[in-house]
């Protein structure tokens, strides 16, 4: 019963963190009946369905509790002027500076209720290095945290609604920020973690593997470059460079070896406590510190609590069947943090868990050490391949030959020396940069072994993510397959799991078009399918240093359509906010052919500007590039008025393109072209700036439907009122992907639209 309650918990919580809207507050009082009625009620099912009821009402209290600190609308992107701290370790990247930080009391204006904490970037120098614990006086513009809504994006308020956080912003450098002191004491483990950070970087100075000896020591995983990050995620061996369940696991083990070994060797402590229960208190102490220099990240907390009730168990000493021990652990972390449910690591814990215990229920009994290794590793790789799918869109094939490296060699080697040698510090420094840099080297052999087995060619195979009925096949084949030797048909298990690997293809019929515009802010980027080719027109703005859209939300959504290769990129012009992803997006998958305004980008002889007059066909959908001429591509001087325009045409509808024009490229296409500009989708020139689509140009094109691909709360104020009224005056469906998300369109013999945002919406999601 408890493993089905636990169940039936986790279900309640996975329906409301499905819900688009929350229900109303009244319905958290409903949590205490349902809470009594677990003891009171005989029958089976009136029981799960109050576990399934408190599970539901307890996420939704957690989930009003935190929504209420949220900005109210009329204050976002106006100046607060707070006072409060810095609560984690600053994240230096490049002349922005990122933390979380902790507001105590909002000054000007002064709120009721305000978010307690928020994710702030802070840009230029600043007065003073940062650190956690110290105290500030700034003057903040906030929002709502709002991610890109694509499919296949990631869902980064999401991400910061586990955190706590309910707002993201900016310090405003002209703003009144003053530096009020510093408390150790307030943040006292995330200030010990600063202390270390800054010992590392001093111990080992610009060796290449210092980012992943901080990950490991502290979790800070912010100097892992983006070479070491693909390398990892392609062999499957993320989780070894971060403070998780395994690592946390290891030291609790190996101090619970120690102690109960040390233990004995004091008659007169066995008498007061028994070595066993000594070690686990110690263990659990153990695993307690080494999660605080992680900051307490969330996997952290996961693992203290799973680990906490194992080593209670040794502790009272009764022994209990596995399932039981995975159901208290998952009642509890869903207690602790019920928003766990929407990070890819709870899933992937917890599954490997239920894999570990299901694979030695069925394990010979005899079977030598090295054996037993292998064939472990090798279930939970294949069990958790569905998930990492679903997750990732990708399968690491490599990743149980790299894991059977990677992990002895990290868990028994590196781990132990970085961790000693960090205690060594407070004694010996001098022993210790010794072994921090014997670390660091071990680190560096493994990762030029990782490198090897991504060169394979079989190594890593992207997929897009299964449906559910897939998954659930998947689940039920891996499961199948995992059963004993002796059962000969287990092997048909292989049958169930194909759906996800063989995904069906979903391409237009001929002559027809699916039409993605995407949504990537303030820029541009959309995708053109036909029955077998794909274009890619403009790639999207440049998000950081580290980021583009390219590879944030391009390459996932083209893996997600299960499209391998690019048959034609077209870059309209040189502004960022169309370029920004090429780089990325040529980097990530093959691209046949370019062609473009900008001809830097151009790579060799099959590569072509964007000349008007140029015509293909693929599958009975003609493209016409339009705009500029070779003479104004040669006189015209903004970049703007450079911007290829291209006209799609099916059988029955059209499609226009317009990139950046303004008034003057405008009049030259309605010169030129006149009626034959008339198009059924138009996506608006500029992002709907007033300086361009004038009413002229809108009458030529009368379009049904008109897309603005503009960023939410943008700085520039897109699109203008201007634009949106002319729009409206000639009865033209307006569609914005700052509120829409990316907009699918199936151009057949009408048009079928469909909203990413209305199909994916969530509670936490702002409009």
């Amino acid at each position: 019963m408890l493993q089905t309650g636990a169940l039936a918990f986790l279900a309640g919580i996975l329906l409301l963190q499905t819900r688009a809207v929350l229900p109303p507050l009244w319905w958290v009082y409903f949590l205490p009946l349902a809470i009594v009625g677990l003891f009171i009620c005989h029958q089976r099912w009136l029981v799960l369905l109050c576990c399934l009821v408190a599970g539901f009402l307890w996420a939704q209290l957690q989930a009003q509790n935190l929504l209420q600190q949220r900005l109210p609308a009329e204050l976002v992107n106006k100046q607060l002027h707070v006072r409060g701290f810095i609560a984690s370790l600053p994240e230096r990247q490049g002349n922005r500076t990122q933390f979380v930080f902790e507001i105590t009391d909002c000054i000007s204006p002064h709120l009721a209720t305000y978010p307690h904490k928020v994710r702030l970037s802070w840009y230029s120098y600043t007065p003073v290095e940062l650190q956690p614990g110290d105290e500030w006086q700034l003057t903040l513009r906030l929002r709502a945290p709002h991610n890109f809504m694509n499919p296949a994006s990631f869902d980064y308020s999401a991400l910061l609604l586990q955190k706590g956080i309910v707002a993201t912003g900016y310090v405003y450098a002209k703003g009144e920020n003053s530096y009020l002191g510093r408390s150790i004491w307030r943040f006292p483990m995330q200030h010990l973690r600063f202390l270390y950070q800054t010992y590392i970087n001093a111990a080992l100075g610009e060796t290449p593997a210092a980012g992943l000896i901080k990950a490991l020591v502290i979790g800070d995983r912010s100097g892992i470059g983006k070479t070491d990050w693909t390398v990892l995620q392609q062999t499957g061996t993320v989780h070894l460079m971060a403070i998780s369940g395994l690592h946390i696991g290891l030291v609790a083990g190996f101090v619970f070896f120690i102690v109960i070994r040390l233990w004995r060797f004091v008659p007169r402590a066995c008498l007061i406590l028994p070595a066993p229960k000594a070690a686990a208190i110690v263990a659990w102490l153990a695993a307690l510190m080494y999660s605080a220099l992680a900051g307490f990240a969330i996997p952290t907390q996961r693992a203290l609590i799973m680990l906490a009730v194992i080593l209670l168990s040794v502790f009272v000493q009764r022994t209990h069947k596995p399932s039981q021990v995975v159901a208290v652990s998952l009642l509890l972390v869903l207690v602790w943090d019920p928003f766990a449910v929407l990070s890819a690591s709870f899933w992937l814990s917890f599954c490997a868990v239920a894999l570990i215990y299901y694979v030695l229920l069925n394990q010979p009994r005899r079977t030598s050490g090295i054996v037993h290794w292998w064939r472990m590793q090798l279930a939970i790789s294949l069990g958790l391949l569905p998930l990492v799918i679903v997750f990732f869109q990708q399968a690491p094939l490599i990743s149980p030959l790299t894991n059977l490296v990677a992990i002895p060699w990290v868990s028994l080697l590196v781990l132990p020396l970085a961790m000693a040698s960090t205690l060594l510090s407070l004694v010996t420094p001098a022993l210790a940069v010794w072994g921090l840099h014997l670390a660091a080297a071990l680190l560096q052999l493994l990762q030029h072994i990782l490198v090897w087995a991504t060169s394979l060619e079989w190594s890593l195979v992207y997929l897009p993510a299964p449906p559910l009925i897939s998954l659930l096949l998947a689940v039920i084949g891996i499961t199948v397959l995992l059963l004993p030797r002796a059962i000969p048909a287990r092997y048909l298990g292989l049958f169930l799991c194909l759906p996800v690997f063989l995904p069906l293809s979903n391409q237009p019929a001929e002559g027809a078009v699916r039409f993605s515009l995407l949504d990537v802010g303030q820029g541009l980027a959309v995708v053109v399918q036909t029955a077998g080719h794909t274009l890619v027109f403009d790639t999207g703005p440049r998000l950081s240093a580290a980021l583009d859209t390219g590879e944030a939300v391009i390459v996932p959504f083209l893996r997600q359509q299960h499209i391998q290769v690019i048959d034609t990129l077209l870059v309209s012009h040189s502004d960022m906010d169309h370029i920004g992803g090429a780089s990325s997006l040529l980097s990530s998958l093959p691209v046949r052919h370019i062609i473009s305004s900008v001809p830097t980008l151009l790579r060799d002889a099959r590569d072509e500007l964007c000349i008007a007059g140029r015509k293909w066909q693929w599958d009975g959908v003609a493209f016409h590039i339009l705009y500029p001429s070779r003479l104004e591509l040669a006189q015209v001087s903004t970049d703007n008025n450079l911007s290829c325009v291209l006209q799609i045409e099916t059988p029955s509808q059209r499609l226009l393109l317009t990139g950046d024009i303004e008034y003057p490229a405008e009049a030259k296409l309605l010169a030129r072209y006149g009626e034959k500009l008339q198009s059924n989708v138009l996506v608006i020139p500029h992002h709907g700036s007033k300086t361009s689509s004038s009413p002229a140009f809108l009458d030529a094109v009368s379009p049904k439907l008109a897309l603005i691909p503009a960023g939410w709360h943008n700085r520039f104020g897109l699109p203008a009122k201007l634009v949106v009224t002319r729009l409206q005056a000639r009865q033209v469906t307006v569609l914005n992907t700052a509120t829409a998300g990316a907009i699918q369109i199936d151009v057949g013999q009408g048009l079928h639209v469909r909203r990413y945002r209305e199909e994916y919406r969530r509670y936490w999601q702002v409009w």
